[in-house]
Parts: C-alpha cells; sequence; structure tokens
C-alpha cells in the first residue's frame, strides 16, 4: 500500500510495473495504471501585509511581511502569492518559510499549504523617492475559495525627503494702501525636512516703490 499527497492540478497516470528473472509467458498483464483527476477544493485562503515602518525617508530600508494562510481543514496546492514592488523601491533581500520570492516579476511561489497552514515572507526594499509607497500581495491556488475578501492585502507607506524641507510664506498687512502709508510684510520661513540646517538665509529685496522703515 502506497499513500502519496496529490500535488497536480491536472490528470496523473500512475503505472506499476511488474518483472522478473524467469521468462513471463503472458507480458500482457505486467503493468497496470491508474489515473487520478484532482478536483478543486473548497477553501478559504488569505494574505496579509504588513510593514514595520509607516513613514521613512528616502535612502533608509524598511521591510514587508506578507503570511499567506490556508483557513480549512483540507490542505490546498498550487498556491503564489503575487507581490510586484513599486516602482520606487529598490529590492534589497527576501526569505521565506516556504517557497521562494521572484523579485523581478513578484511571484512568491508557495506550493502547498496542509490545512490550517501558514507561510511567511519577507522582503526588505530601500525607497528611491519620496511620495506614498502602495503595495498589493494577492493569493491564488488552485482551489474554489468561496471567500474572496481576503485574498488581497495592501499597505502605504510615506517616503519624505532624506535632507531639509526649507518653506517660506510671506503676507502683507493690507491688498491696498495710500500712497505715504505703511505697510508690513510678515515672512515666515520653514524647515520641515528630517535633517538641520544652520546656513539658511533668506532675501527679501524691496522693489522701487517702497522704502525701507524698520524690521525685526
Amino acid at each position: 500500500t502506497i499513500k502519496a499527497r496529490v500535488d497536480g492540478q491536472n490528470a496523473i497516470v500512475n503505472t506499476a510495473k511488474i518483472s522478473g528473472d524467469q521468462l513471463d509467458s503472458n507480458e500482457a498483464n505486467n503493468t497496470s495504471s491508474v489515473t487520478i483527476t484532482p478536483i478543486k477544493p473548497n477553501i478559504d485562503l488569505s494574505v496579509s501585509k504588513t510593514s514595520n515602518v509607516t513613514a521613512i525617508t528616502v535612502g533608509s530600508s524598511y521591510t514587508y511581511t506578507i503570511t499567506a494562510r490556508n483557513n480549512s481543514a483540507l490542505g490546498a496546492s498550487g498556491i503564489n502569492v503575487t507581490d510586484v514592488l513599486h516602482s520606487n523601491l529598490t529590492f534589497n533581500t527576501s526569505s521565506a518559510t516556504l517557497g521562494s520570492y521572484n523579485a523581478t516579476n513578484g511571484a512568491w511561489t508557495i506550493g502547498y499549504l496542509p490545512a490550517n497552514g501558514t507561510a511567511t515572507l519577507s522582503i526588505s526594499v530601500t525607497p528611491r523617492a519620496t511620495g506614498t509607497i502602495e503595495n498589493t500581495a494577492t493569493i491564488t491556488g488552485y482551489v474554489n475559495d468561496f471567500n474572496s475578501a481576503n485574498n488581497s492585502s495592501t499597505v502605504n507607506v510615506s517616503v519624505t525627503g532624506d535632507g531639509t524641507d526649507l518653506k517660506i510664506t510671506k503676507t502683507a498687512s493690507a491688498a491696498t494702501i495710500a500712497p505715504g502709508g505703511t505697510i508690513k510684510f510678515t515672512l515666515v520661513a520653514t524647515n520641515v525636512g528630517p535633517k538641520i540646517d544652520a546656513s539658511v538665509k533668506v532675501i527679501d529685496k524691496l522693489p522701487n516703490g517702497y522704502t525701507f522703515s524698520s524690521a525685526s
């Protein structure tokens, strides 16, 4: 008696053959084959994706963690997770508890997950530009998945500049004024970047039509 797990998705022909040292007078019955046709089981696959940061600066690395789950009492085969990295990300490394990840096409090939089994993939990346990095992982398998609501998971990471972000705002005390009157300009300089700049200066040269009074 031989027991085997069925991993394939197409009809599988399995053949046994008998032989011996003596002359066999009837070789027509020396082989016997059976064909097994796999069916898609009713299984709930799910995937969840997280990041170890919600915000980061350009050039700093962070890690995505993707978890694939078989939430059913039956094993499932042909399981793949697709996670194509954002164009502003540089792939560093990956590690998986099952299968392997291809950063070029975003395919995490898992294969078989036992009943109530899980597999985890970690991906280290580095952002190359500022903005919001949105990344989605999607799970599929050779199953009739009766709950598609948990088949994808999306994470957003906000990426800011790695230097200064200088900002100047200028307002006037009035929009109209008679000649000879005094108007006050207010300038607000701000650095909203993550790094300090000790050499910031603001130039505001009054144009013709103004006579300088004072500054504070």
